[in-house]
């Protein structure tokens, strides 16, 4: 929920004058830190649609847009309990709601002050109403990498728009490299972060793991110092078509920090990957990607050599990871449509039609509302009450029936 961003975008005098005097009739942005797009559709009068690189965030994504509450099994992007009596799924639960207030009490007024600055003379409405109010949201996930979760028609599910059909063919260099093993694993990890500025324990930890491989080959791209002593089954190299990378016959591994386009282009492909999350998402994809059967995650803290190679050896000769590499390659590329063909057909629907039917009445609910929290704070009153009712009732028959005990004592008494 970074502001920082859309600050220095509106303080940008060019900017301002751009979103005062243009128009358009539909804007599609990104979601992860480009919200003042949707003051700039309400003062245009355009139409919205949301896309969310990074999928769905199980924290603020349910509740501002309305999808269900399902953080009883849903994790979300930490790491869970930090407390081994505490469950994760009351983590996850306290997560989504606590994340979400942040957004609706930190995030929303600094969003409404910086509209404010932007269109000083109009009249726009609050951010909350108008994020809410997107006609459509494009969401980079696919059930076969992730969990089969539940979504209203407003959310189309767009992942795998980075991949495409791919022969393998890599340069010379590189297949020079490749040919010299039967079977290599692409190294990567994102253009974010640079394995090379990691501490040199890190570094040495992995350069160890790989050289005791030493009939498998290792493709990295590695942006940074290359190491003075490397093993001859290493090769770095700044850039790398990672597409082309994953889609070459021998390449039957991948370690990768789990970010969503790399693990669709290697679900694309059917290649295993060892996952190591550095942040946000990917901790999520992670795990999604081990409960899919196509990944296997090593958190970074914990890493060492043993499990690291462990990983490693299981995507590479357990059998049930390179079937279940194909059995998801061909879910991931069985569709109606392809991934960008689909977000084509939807945009023409949004400008043709009102997408208020597509939407879930829970979108204009209470956090409280939509986790039942009401009915079950009415039950527990009920329940309460009736016990309390009881043990009055309970205390007058109890006080009655003395007061007759002794009534008739005093009478035989007197008798």
């Amino acid at each position: 929920m970074s502001i920082s961003r859309q600050t220095d975008l509106v303080q940008n005098e060019d900017f301002k004058i751009w979103a005062r005097s243009t128009t358009f009739d539909l804007i599609i942005y990104s979601n992860t830190g480009m919200d003042i797009a949707a003051a700039l559709a309400s003062k245009m009068k355009a139409k919205l649609i949301a896309f969310t690189p990074a999928g769905a965030s199980p924290m603020t994504d349910v509740d501002i847009h309305g999808l269900p509450v399902e953080s009883s099994w849903l994790h979300d992007w930490s790491l869970g309990s930090k407390y081994f009596f505490i469950p994760d799924h009351f983590a996850f639960a306290y997560n989504t709601i606590s994340w979400y207030l942040s957004y609706k009490w930190s995030y929303l007024p600094r969003l409404d002050y910086l509209v404010k600055e932007l269109y000083p003379e109009d009249d726009i409405p609050p951010m909350e109403e108008l994020i809410r109010n997107v006609s459509l949201i494009f969401l980079n996930e696919h059930y076969s990498t992730g969990y089969p979760r539940a979504l209203p028609p407003f959310v189309i599910p767009v992942g795998g728009l980075y991949t495409k059909e791919s022969d393998g063919t890599l340069p010379k260099d590189l297949e020079a490299f490749i040919s010299t093993a039967d079977q290599f694993v692409f190294i990567s990890f994102g253009s974010a972060i640079k394995y090379s500025k990691l501490t040199e324990e890190l570094q040495s930890l992995m350069i160890e793991v790989l050289a005791s491989f030493e009939n498998i080959n290792f493709l990295w791209k590695w942006d940074g110092e290359v190491p003075k002593t490397l093993p001859k089954n290493i090769f770095f190299s700044k850039v790398l078509r990672q597409n082309d990378v994953l889609g070459h016959k021998n390449c039957k591994g991948f370690i990768t920090q789990g970010d969503q386009i790399s693990s669709h282009q290697a679900a694309f492909h059917g290649v295993p990957m060892v996952v190591i999350p550095v942040w946000e998402d990917q901790l999520f994809n992670a795990r999604s990607l081990e409960y899919n059967g196509i990944g296997i995650y090593v958190e970074l803290s914990e890493i060492t050599e043993e499990a690291l190679r462990n990983a490693l050896l299981n995507i590479l000769t357990n059998p049930w990871f390179s079937n279940n590499g194909k059995l998801i390659s061909d879910r991931f590329k069985d569709r109606p449509l392809s991934p960008l063909a689909t977000a084509l057909w939807w945009t023409e629907y949004v400008l043709r039609h009102d997408t208020a039917h597509l939407k879930s009445p829970g979108v204009y609910q209470y956090w409280w509302q939509r986790r039942l929290l009401d009915f079950y704070f009415a039950i527990l009153f009920a329940g309460i009450l009736l016990v309390v009712v009881r043990i009055y009732i309970g205390r007058l028959i109890l006080r009655f029936m003395i007061k007759i005990f002794y009534k008739a004592k005093d009478k035989l008494k007197r008798s």
